[in-house]
């Protein structure tokens, strides 16, 4: 069976398979509940916003609706771009097929900088976690903020006791423990997808964003954007930054 590592396969996930998987997980109400978290976190209406890995462009469809002026959204996925193109629909809003690492945002252009659901997780380590949320801090403005959404590893935990408990699954997933690495094979197909994501915890994620210029007294944990508080039962670990003058 064909092998397909790293980003490749990240990629042939992403194109092909992603949103038929999540399909009753990305409803309207969802992307809209989490917009509007969003916007209640900044206190105000924005004048422009930032998605980063967008996906299919969810999000800024919502925020297009809402009389947002103007956004960016930039994703991995070449087919998500396109879709994204396709449910965004404004010359307002610019969808871009860009890595991370070649990202170069413009500097205090929006006012919300957003990284939600999984996409966070693929920084392969702190390093590209630094650079990411640097580059994501300094795109945002002066009195704007800057949210990231991950899996909580704790709810990971959870989820693998259970897995490794059923004998019919064909997913193989290994988590190293100490450095937060879970490594997933995953049959899909024809082939066998491998590829890794980064677990991060509430103590390292002050510290990438301190490193960026952000005090921890303008950082706020939730468990969900339900706005639970954050937890080891919470499912998510959603950071809410606030830029400000030092």
């Amino acid at each position: 069976m064909n092998v397909i590592k790293g980003q490749k396969a990240i990629q042939t996930y992403y194109d092909k398979y992603y949103l038929d998987e999540h399909k009753d997980y990305f409803t309207a109400s969802r992307a809209a509940q989490e917009v509007n978290f969003l916007i209640e976190s900044l206190s105000k209406k924005p004048h422009s916003v930032c998605d980063v890995g967008c996906g299919d462009g969810r999000h800024l469809k919502v925020f297009q609706q809402l009389g947002i002026p103007n956004g960016l959204g930039i994703d991995l996925s070449n087919q998500l771009v396109k879709q994204a193109k396709k449910n965004v629909n404004d010359s307002n809003f610019t969808i871009q097929n860009q890595s991370f690492a070649d990202w170069q945002p413009e500097h205090e252009c929006y006012d919300i900088t957003y990284c939600i659901f999984s996409s966070f997780s693929y920084c392969r380590d702190l390093s590209e976690a630094q650079n990411l949320i640097t580059k994501m801090v300094s795109a945002t403005t002066m009195e704007g903020i800057i949210c990231v959404d991950i899996d909580n590893v704790f709810r990971l935990v959870r989820f693998l006791t259970e897995h490794n408990k059923k004998a019919e699954d064909t997913d193989e997933l290994e988590f190293d423990a100490i450095n937060l690495h879970l490594l997933a094979r995953e049959k899909r197909g024809r082939a066998v997808l491998e590829s890794s994501t980064q677990y991060f915890m509430a103590p390292e994620i002050k510290t990438l964003f301190a490193t960026a210029g952000i005090k921890n007294s303008n950082l706020v944990f939730k468990g969900g954007f339900n706005k639970d508080k954050y937890s080891y039962r919470s499912d998510r670990l959603i950071v809410i930054a606030k830029k400000q003058d030092k």
